[in-house]
């Protein structure tokens, strides 16, 4: 199996886990009476995928946000366009994580525990601020 093979099928893996326990967490949460949060496994899906492919693993954030929402739209939820772009687009800002392997090679930043760190907590912190612009307006 060559590179690109073995790249395409990982990314499509991983694409479909996340969308999968997007779709069933949106479910989940939906049956609660009193929904007060929701968990989400694409945002740290979407930090393995860029550590793995860089920024192909952009991809797989986005596919899982976007079902998320379809999830929302079939179960008859108030879907609006800043929804659609907090979950879709708002993924994008995982880009940030790419900036920590500017300097250095992934395997030496592997062993530094403030690596680790830093790269989960900017890729959140990322995340929600373009979520929240994304959803100005919308009340």
């Amino acid at each position: 199996m060559s590179k690109n093979a073995y790249e395409f099928l990982d990314l499509l893996v991983l694409t479909v886990i996340a969308a999968v326990a997007e779709c069933v967490d949106v479910y989940a949460f939906h049956r609660f009476s009193n929904q007060v949060y929701a968990l989400s496994i694409a945002c740290v899906m979407g930090m393995i995928a860029i550590y793995r492919w860089n920024a192909l693993g952009l991809v797989v954030p986005v596919a899982a946000g976007a079902s998320g929402v379809y999830t929302r739209m079939l179960l008859n939820q108030n879907v609006t366009l800043g929804l659609w772009l907090a979950f879709t687009v708002g993924y994008l800002a995982l880009g940030v994580c790419l900036l920590w392997f500017i300097k250095r090679d992934k395997w030496s930043l592997n062993k530094d525990p403030l690596f680790k760190y830093g790269y989960y907590f900017s890729g959140y912190i990322a995340v929600e601020l373009l979520r929240a612009i994304c959803q100005i307006g919308n009340g």
